[in-house]
């Protein structure tokens, strides 16, 4: 919390700068930030040492958000209600809602890769919630650039460098990690987005170990590819 102005920030500590090539990748990870400017991106406000505290780094970022999309999806109906006030079961105005978050990521997605910027690690648990107290607007922030590059085609990558689940197929399979890869990644955000809208009509109780068959989707999607 600022003291001057009140406002809340995100503050993400890096331990260890100094180890292997840890300072580079950190660096990297503040450049995509320096140059991310969209209301559906986290934002960085300033990246900080301290000389008593060697070794350590602390990147601050707009704004602060409690909440994530795997919150969302994946908590009971008690502890959803507590968590997102704003949600309502059958409601219209929440359906509209889950309608416009996937509507703002994907513009947040195509703002990166106008950049030419892979985000590589696009999941639920790195969708933020922002919740405006003064009105019913719910706003998808993406974050968490930690594995994120600038593309550049045929250039070298690790292709599974990232959160398994959300592998596409071509990334599997050691073929190709491009942009398009990111793509597959939210489409399975998408899906669990599917998920959250079955929520939304009171048709289906999510508990924190239900979790999306990726497997089974991958499976099916790579059997219409042999047909």
């Amino acid at each position: 919390m600022n003291n001057t102005d009140g406002v809340a920030y995100a503050v993400k500590v890096f331990h260890k700068v100094s180890w292997n090539n840890n300072r580079q990748k950190i660096l990297r990870e503040i450049g995509v930030l320096e140059l991310c400017m969209h209301r559906n991106i986290v934002k960085l406000v300033e990246a900080y040492e301290v000389a008593t505290v060697p070794d350590v780094l602390y990147v601050v970022m707009t704004p602060w958000v409690p909440a994530t999309l795997d919150d969302l999806i994946r908590n009971s109906d008690p502890l959803r209600r507590k968590t997102f006030p704003w949600f309502a079961a059958g409601m219209e105005s929440t359906l509209d809602c889950a309608h416009r978050l996937m509507r703002e990521l994907a513009d947040g997605l195509a703002y990166l890769h106008g950049l030419s910027l892979k985000h590589k690690d696009l999941k639920p648990d790195n969708i933020l919630l922002q919740h405006a107290t003064d009105a019913q607007r719910i706003t998808p922030l993406i974050t968490d650039f930690g594995v994120s590059k600038v593309f550049r085609g045929g250039g070298a990558t690790r292709y599974t460098n990232s959160t398994y689940e959300f592998l596409s197929l071509e990334q599997l399979n050691h073929e190709e990690s491009s942009l398009k890869s990111d793509i597959w990644q939210l489409g399975c955000c998408y899906s669990e987005k599917r998920m959250l809208h079955m929520v939304a009509n009171g048709m289906l109780d999510l508990n924190p170990s239900t979790r999306l068959d990726i497997d089974m989707v991958r499976d099916q999607m790579a059997s219409l590819q042999e047909a």
